[in-house]
């Protein structure tokens, strides 16, 4: 509820990169339907309204298109893969990817935007992506 008033106050630009815990305390206090006797947590626990918060809408275009393009670049590799018959890294390109999905998914939940574990298969896609690309070529 907190960051859903950060989005709707802040739109465009947010509140800044890292400001969430720093903006958090004021709207806390100032938001209704929360329970005070919870402890007070200064994240967003949602990687999605985390970076509308503190990025707005740019920020957040920003991050979706990174998203797609990886997606992307992990089905092409997949694609050069299955063409030049090379089954086994397909089958690795194929659980990078459903990893990534998942870590996306659980961004609903949790922050995982800055854990090294998310950006593990950002970089694994990309090197698969590549690898693919030259033994296509060489075929």
């Amino acid at each position: 509820q907190v960051g859903l008033r950060m989005i709707s106050d802040h739109p465009i630009l947010g509140v800044g990169l890292n400001n969430f815990p720093e903006v958090f305390g004021k709207y806390y206090w100032t938001t209704p339907g929360i329970s005070r006797a919870l402890k007070l947590r200064s994240a967003s626990h949602n990687i999605y309204i985390g970076t509308i918060s503190e990025l707005g809408l740019i920020g957040f275009t920003i991050l979706a298109i990174m998203i797609y393009s990886i997606i992307k670049s992990g089905w092409i590799a997949r694609s050069n893969l299955k063409r030049i018959g090379d089954y086994q890294l397909m089958v690795i390109t194929e659980g990078i990817i459903l990893s990534f999905v998942g870590l996306l998914i659980s961004g609903f939940f949790g922050d995982v935007l800055y854990k090294k574990y998310l950006w593990l298969p950002l970089i694994l896609i990309e090197v698969v992506r590549n690898l693919s690309t030259k033994f296509s070529s060489v075929s």
